[in-house]
C-alpha cells in the first residue's frame, strides 16, 4: 500500500511528517485526511492557506467590501460535510470567485437564502443579488466545473517551482526576488502581529492618549484590512472586547490575553504568530521588515479606504489613525518623526 506522509507549514525536519496509513482508503479518503489533518495543525497557518473555516453570517454580508471578486459561491453543508473544503481547495487558482463553505447551523444565512436542502450551492454577485447554482447534481465536481465557466474567472499564473539538477553547484538554494509590484499577505500579516502584538504591548499598561490611539487602530483595521477570514474574526474579536473595556487603564496582561488565538470558537479568530518577509525581506535582517510592512499597510488600507464609498474624508480617516498609531507606539523614532512630518503636512 502508499505511505503518505503530511508535513504541516514550517516543518523543518524529515520526523515533522504525520503519517497517514490506511490500506484500504480510497483517494476521497486521503483526501479527506489531508484536509483533516490541515484544519487540525496548532501552530499557525501560512498567510497562503485557503479559507476552510466556516463562514459566518457577518463575513458574507462585508464580503465584497473587503474583496475585489467579482463572485462569492457559499456552499451550505453539513459539518461532517468535506463537499465545500473540497470545492476551496479546487477553485485556489482561479481568479475573480471566492468559495466559502457555511454551515447548516448558522440560521441567519440558511434563512436568508431559503436553504433546505444540504449540500447546496449558492452563487452571490456584488450588487448582492444571489442564486443557486445550476448544477445537475449537489456535488464537488459538478460545484467546480461550473464555477469554472463563469464569465471573468480565469486560471491564475501560480506555478510550481523546479529546478532542474545539470550539476552539483545547482543543487544550492537559488535566491528568490518578490515582485515589488506586489503586495504580499505574509507581510500584511507579520506586520499586524508585529503592530498588535509587540510594539503595542511594550508599555506595562495603556492609558489616556495612548489607549484611545490603539482602540482606534484596531477599529479602522476592522473597516479596511482586507484579511483571511480568520484574520477579521480575530480582529473583530479584538474590536469588541476593547470597545467592552471600560476601564481608564489597560494592562498589559489582560491585552495579551485578549490578544491570544482562539480556535475553539465556532468560527476561528487567528492571527498568525510567526513572521515571514517576502516583499518586505531585507538584504540583512535588520533591514526592512517591519517599517517596511507598515508603510504597506498604510498605503493599502488608504486604497481600501478610497475604495470603500464617495467620502473622500475616509482615506484621511486612515492617515489620521496611522498617524496616531505611529507617534504611539512605533518603536523606530526616527522612522516615527518621518512618518509625523509627512502626516503633519497632509493634514495640519
Amino acid at each position: 500500500f502508499i505511505l503518505f506522509q503530511f508535513f504541516r507549514a514550517f516543518s523543518e525536519k524529515a520526523e515533522d511528517g504525520i503519517r497517514i496509513t490506511n490500506p484500504s482508503a480510497t483517494v476521497e479518503d486521503l483526501r479527506h485526511a489531508i484536509i483533516t489533518n490541515l484544519e487540525q495543525s496548532q501552530d499557525a497557518w501560512p498567510p497562503a492557506c485557503p479559507p476552510l473555516e466556516p463562514a459566518s453570517a457577518e463575513e458574507v454580508s462585508s464580503f465584497f467590501q473587503r474583496n475585489k471578486e467579482q463572485y462569492l459561491a457559499l456552499i451550505f453543508e453539513k459539518n461532517d460535510s468535506f463537499v465545500g473544503r473540497e470545492v476551496v481547495l479546487d477553485m485556489l487558482q482561479y481568479e475573480n470567485v471566492a468559495v466559502r463553505r457555511v454551515l447548516s447551523s448558522e440560521e441567519e444565512l440558511v434563512k436568508k437564502f431559503g436553504v433546505t436542502t444540504f449540500p447546496s450551492g449558492y452563487l452571490v454577485l456584488r450588487n448582492g443579488s444571489f442564486s443557486r447554482l445550476p448544477v445537475q447534481m449537489e456535488a464537488r465536481s459538478f460545484y467546480t466545473y461550473y464555477l469554472r465557466t463563469l464569465s471573468g474567472v480565469t486560471r491564475g499564473s501560480y506555478k510550481l517551482n523546479t529546478t532542474v539538477n545539470t550539476s552539483n553547484e545547482t543543487n544550492l538554494p537559488q535566491p528568490k526576488h518578490a515582485d515589488s509590484s506586489k503586495v504580499y499577505m505574509a507581510d500584511l500579516e507579520s506586520t499586524l502581529h508585529y503592530s498588535l502584538r509587540v510594539e503595542a504591548a511594550r508599555p506595562a499598561v495603556l492609558s489616556g492618549a495612548q489607549l484611545g490611539a490603539f482602540k482606534c487602530y484596531v477599529s479602522m483595521l476592522v473597516k479596511y484590512f482586507p484579511g483571511r477570514p480568520c484574520v477579521q474574526t480575530y480582529l473583530q474579536t479584538l474590536d469588541d472586547w476593547l470597545k467592552n473595556w471600560t476601564e481608564p487603564e489597560l494592562p498589559r496582561s489582560a491585552l495579551k490575553e485578549a490578544m491570544k488565538n482562539n480556535r475553539d470558537a465556532s468560527h476561528t479568530a487567528m492571527l498568525p504568530t510567526n513572521v515571514t518577509w517576502v516583499g518586505c525581506l531585507g538584504t540583512e535582517p535588520h533591514f526592512r521588515g517591519y517599517p517596511c510592512g507598515l508603510w504597506t499597510i498604510f498605503h493599502l488600507l488608504t486604497v481600501q479606504a478610497a475604495q470603500s464609498g464617495p467620502d473622500k474624508e475616509l482615506p484621511l480617516e486612515v492617515l489620521s489613525t496611522m498617524r496616531c498609531y505611529v507617534r504611539h507606539f512605533f518603536g523606530c523614532r526616527d522612522c516615527a518623526q518621518h512618518f509625523e512630518a509627512m502626516a503633519a503636512e497632509s493634514m495640519d
